[in-house]
């Protein structure tokens, strides 16, 4: 049978006009939980939870009042308004799961027995989960991860060596609510690391270009300095030794360097000149 024989004799769907993603809410049981439809719809909505891989109706909301489909403690109710939001009473562990409006996911539940520890840290943590309560004997207690009301396998890189749970390098699909045996140890919510503030890019990046441009231009000085050294006429300079008169060489003759001269004939004189 059509929705709107259930409770409502007209059904106008109006434009959307507020758009927002899917939540993720974690919250104590006992606590009484609020989930909106992300956006805003007039006429029926059909609140549904799929726990598990498996769907099931729970309220048919409407202006007129609330259709209960699968509710028979009567804790799911509708607000009334523009974003039928639903409301549940004293939520318990079993209300986990992942919530539809209309079909359209609009939020992930999970409801976390009061008392458990919660651990907040950021991806790429070490992180390290004991048993909550004794466990005596030599009999193992397996651990599990529940997120939004279905079991999760745990990862092959965690291990579980004396009953402690060990993630090495923790993600965020690592989140959820994990137990030791049958009961809850912790929940673990691992949030993205933060990418660095764009004023501290744009500054390692001025360092850079400003690197390359010193570099640039202690080069290009240096080889216009080697150019005009070339184009003066100067020459690598060519050291000689001075003999003594004497004709002995000592320690403390005179030597000197001069550059490459053109010849102009036989030298005089009685001082020889001799290349080291």
């Amino acid at each position: 049978m059509k929705l709107n024989t259930y409770c409502c004799l007209f059904v106008c769907v109006r434009g959307w006009n507020v758009t927002a993603g899917k939540i993720h809410r974690v919250v104590n049981d006992t606590n009484t939980v609020t989930l909106p439809c992300h956006r805003s719809v007039d006429g029926s909505v059909t609140w549904s939870r799929d726990t598990n891989g498996s769907k099931v109706d729970l309220i048919i909301a409407c202006g007129t009042g609330d259709k209960r489909l699968n509710d028979p403690k009567k804790r799911f109710a509708s607000l009334g308004d523009e974003f039928k939001t639903l409301r549940i009473l004293k939520a318990s562990v079993s209300d986990s799961g992942r919530y539809f409006c209309n079909d359209e996911a609009a939020a992930d539940l999970t409801v976390i027995p009061s008392g458990t520890r919660i651990e907040n840290v950021t991806e790429g943590t070490r992180v390290t989960l004991n048993c909550p309560h004794p466990i005596g004997g030599s009999r193992f207690q397996e651990w599990s991860k529940q997120i939004a009301g279905k079991p999760q396998r745990i990862r092959p890189r965690v291990s579980t060596a004396d009953k402690t749970l060990v993630l090495i390098d923790a993600k965020p699909a690592d989140s959820g609510l994990y137990f030791c045996g049958e009961k809850a140890a912790a929940y673990l919510a691992v949030n993205e690391a933060s990418p660095p503030p764009p004023y501290l890019l744009m500054g390692v990046g001025i360092f850079i270009l400003l690197i390359i441009i010193i570099f640039y231009f202690t080069r290009r000085f240096k080889l216009k300095k080697r150019d005009l050294h070339h184009s003066a006429g100067v020459d690598e300079a060519v050291y000689y030794m001075i003999d003594c008169p004497d004709g002995s060489k000592h320690n403390d003759c005179t030597y000197a360097t001069i550059p490459h001269l053109p010849q102009t004939g036989n030298s005089t004189g009685n001082v020889g000149l001799s290349p080291v």
